[in-house]
């Protein structure tokens, strides 16, 4: 085994990820990390051991992105503002998400990261940040008749059923 992928909470990404780069591992961590300081902990010891360092955040790596990148250059060229939402179901309250002391940036630790990380990959570098805002909002529900019936539908469970009829194994 030349690498170690690690998706474990949070809370102890660091001690597996510092523990593998001393065996010589090269390293893939799955965000967020709890700190900055616990990043720099990790990629000093991926340095100090010769072996490579890399945040396991899968959508900036695929070709899809370099083509959004692309076509948003030709269309509209450089982007000066965006609008980022992310989403997944949340209702289990077992989720370790809801573990402070596993997943110590709880829920928004992980989604934020994917907006976050859009921010970073698709505004222009040079470009002066003057607000960011985040809304936090509980899971939707919405009535509408369907052959004379009311239907009440949560939008956790209607993205839980698009999801597995339309995702790709990609």
């Amino acid at each position: 085994m030349d690498a170690i992928y690690i998706a474990t909470p949070t809370a102890l990404k660091e001690e597996i990820a510092v523990v593998a780069a001393q065996q010589k591992k090269h390293v893939l961590v799955d965000k967020p990390f709890a700190t900055l300081e616990s990043l720099q902990k990790i990629t000093v010891a991926c340095r100090e051991n010769q072996v490579l360092f890399m945040d396991a955040t899968h959508f900036v790596h695929h070709p899809r992105t370099a083509a959004i990148k692309q076509t948003m250059e030709e269309t509209i060229g450089q982007v000066q503002a965006m609008r980022s939402a992310f989403y997944f179901p949340l209702s289990d309250r077992s989720n370790i998400r809801f573990n402070p002391e596993l997943e110590p940036k709880g829920a928004l630790g992980d989604l934020g990261w994917y907006n976050m990380r859009a921010t970073v990959e698709f505004l222009a570098p040079n470009i002066n940040l003057s607000q960011i805002s985040v809304i936090s909002c509980p899971v939707a529900s919405f009535v509408y008749n369907r052959g004379g019936r009311k239907i009440i539908a949560r939008s956790d469970i209607a993205t839980q059923r698009y999801r597995d009829r339309y995702s790709s194994s990609t």
